[in-house]
């Protein structure tokens, strides 16, 4: 077992290659277009629901920023959530890359067959619930912070914009 960074990736080089400090990156892509897409989708749609059922009424940039943070902490914990196969795929995949493991797995859609076929359905989500709960409170606070600049830089740039500019003074010619 290695005891320092240097001697892991001494140890990974001469095991497996270069292509052992890649393992796990096709589902590592593959779970952030579907993650992204499907995060900022019910992230939208909650806010989209959320200011249709808040017409009329006053809400201050407290009530805003409440919004996008419980806006980001649903979209979140649903996007990971249903891309959490592929997480349990990649780290799979990794582990097997370094340690000796009870599979050995070809790629990922081999991996996902055999974890399926040997554990059941339910090992694809063995150890969701951190992982859940780690990435709602993530995205939750990085839309609100994402909401809190912006409206910092909405406001900031309105009011200078409102400031009356001075007006150069125009230069006496010299006679």
């Amino acid at each position: 077992t290695p005891r320092t960074m240097w001697d892991f990736v001494y140890a990974m080089y001469n095991q497996r290659g270069i292509m052992g400090f890649y393992a796990g990156i096709g589902p590592a892509v593959w779970q952030i277009i579907p993650y992204m897409g499907l995060n900022f989708m019910l992230y939208e749609t909650i806010l989209q629901l959320e200011q249709q059922q808040q017409q009329g009424r006053k809400g201050g940039t407290a009530v805003v920023l409440l919004q996008s943070g419980y806006a980001g902490a649903i979209s979140g914990g649903v996007s990971k959530f249903v891309v959490y196969p592929l997480d349990t795929a990649k780290k799979r995949l990794q582990a097997q890359s370094f340690y000796s493991t009870e599979y050995h797995y070809k790629n990922t859609l081999d991996c996902i067959r055999t974890m399926i076929r040997q554990e059941g359905l339910m090992s694809l989500y063995r150890g969701w619930i951190p992982s859940v709960l780690k990435t709602t409170i993530s995205t939750s606070l990085s839309f609100s912070i994402y909401t809190m600049t912006q409206n910092f830089l909405a406001t900031t740039l309105l009011d200078q914009q409102l400031q009356p500019q001075p007006q150069p003074q125009p230069q006496p010619q010299p006679q």
